[in-house]
């Protein structure tokens, strides 16, 4: 049985990011559009602004990524879109029927279980397991997670439970460090705007535009071509909506 090695990163893996800030900052999480991320994120910049923007990059982890990709064949198949969902499509569309996956997942979420009976951003690895195209041993499949990713959602991998056990498999402890000689066969970029707070994505914009420079076989979704700007505008908006409210407020007390 031939094997797929493919390469899948969430840019929400390099935020430098404290777990206070994503409960208390973040939006709830749910898969949505650019421009709807953006009147989202502009709400949150106007009343948390100064925290969100001390959100910064692991540059480290930015910089090894950098020379991953830079190694990898020039003819390599890359998708670069804003949900982790399309992963699945990109992956079944590549993979020949007799062949299995092996998947590297550098993201600050397992994407492995939620209540959604549907494939979304947050359980296409699950169903990759459960349709038995990726086995569930480190030899197939690695999570590569965040920092906080663990106390960011409460995980531990030993708990006890069948779950924490399946985790306790895929994190060996593993960084971008460990897998900065590995080729692989299909690499997928999500920018993930809904977990991504949008002043960070210049430095999206350069990883985008040197993939685009390096890679011949490359897919990039509209909606990321470019840095989110109008959260800005948006973000003002709601300010000053804000301020008038506690105004009308402190007249009528």
């Amino acid at each position: 049985m031939k094997t797929m090695r493919v390469l899948s990163i969430d840019w929400d893996y390099f935020q430098r990011v404290s777990v206070d800030t994503m409960r208390d900052c973040y939006p709830d999480g749910l898969d949505v559009s650019t421009w709807l991320s953006e009147i989202t994120w502009g709400n949150y910049y106007a009343t948390d602004g100064d925290r969100i923007n001390q959100i910064g990059l692991m540059n480290s982890e930015y910089e090894t990524l950098m020379s991953i990709l830079l190694r990898q064949d020039k003819n390599c198949p890359v998708m670069i879109a804003n949900s982790h969902v399309n992963a699945y499509d990109f992956i079944l569309k590549h993979l020949a029927d007799d062949e299995k996956i092996s998947l590297t997942n550098v993201d600050m979420h397992h994407d492995l279980i939620n209540d959604n009976e549907n494939v979304d951003c947050g359980n296409w690895i699950g169903k990759l397991i459960a349709e038995g195209r990726v086995g569930c041993m480190r030899d197939n499949l690695k999570w590569i997670h965040n920092p906080v990713s663990f106390s960011m959602y409460d995980i531990d991998p030993a708990d006890g439970t069948e779950f924490g056990k399946l985790l306790a498999r895929l994190d060996g402890g593993d960084t971008l460090q460990n897998i900065r000689n590995e080729k692989y066969d299909l690499i997928f970029l999500a920018r993930s705007d809904t977990w991504s707070p949008p002043h960070l994505d210049d430095q999206f914009n350069l990883l985008v535009n040197i993939m685009k420079e390096h890679f011949l076989n490359i897919d990039v979704e509209n909606d990321v071509k470019n840095p989110r700007r109008a959260y800005l505008q948006y973000a003002v908006v709601m300010q000053n909506t804000y301020k008038e409210l506690r105004n009308k407020v402190g007249e009528s007390a």
